[in-house]
């Protein structure tokens, strides 16, 4: 029996190239007519960083209401991209806009927390981009050797645009 995908993890890192995994990931969630879940991961920042953007942003009261406005934007970002992509696509595709199912926004160990959400949603298949080095070779960063490593479901790893 051939596999179905019913649940699509998307994770973005928000470079600006990741429009061509995302539509990837749009495109196989349409054909299968699975749920996608957008998930970017953003890396905790260390303690020194943490006391340096206290010294020098005096804008937040505290590192609560930093990592808000943190993830806040990354999301804010991630909505952008998409709206470019449903600008680009509205005509041959009105109905792509219904796969998302949802966005999220996390600070956490990255490959750790892709998989937890990979979990949670149960999906069957993780989609990442990973960065081209050279003309033909492709560089699997740590994150994305990681996720691949230790999923239960496939991954397929996107070559981005670019870069």
């Amino acid at each position: 029996m051939l596999p179905e995908y019913r649940s699509i993890l998307y994770c973005t890192g928000l470079a600006d190239d990741t429009s061509f995994a995302a539509l990837h990931a749009l495109s196989l969630a349409k054909q299968t007519n699975a749920d996608l879940h957008i998930l970017h991961v953003a890396e905790p920042l260390s303690r020194e960083a943490l006391v340096t953007l206290e010294t020098y942003l005096t804008g937040f009261k505290n590192k609560s209401e930093f990592r808000k406005q943190r993830v806040s934007q990354a999301k804010e970002l991630i909505k952008e991209r998409l709206d470019t992509i449903w600008e680009k696509i509205k005509t041959t595709d009105p109905d792509l806009r219904q796969c998302v199912k949802s966005i999220k926004v996390s600070e956490a160990h990255v490959a750790e927390e892709i998989l937890n959400q990979a979990k949670k949603l149960d999906c069957d298949l993780i989609i990442m981009g990973i960065h081209q080095k050279g003309k033909s070779r492709a560089l699997v960063g740590s994150v994305s050797r990681q996720v691949a490593q230790l999923s239960r479901v496939p991954v397929l790893l996107v070559p981005l645009r670019g870069s």
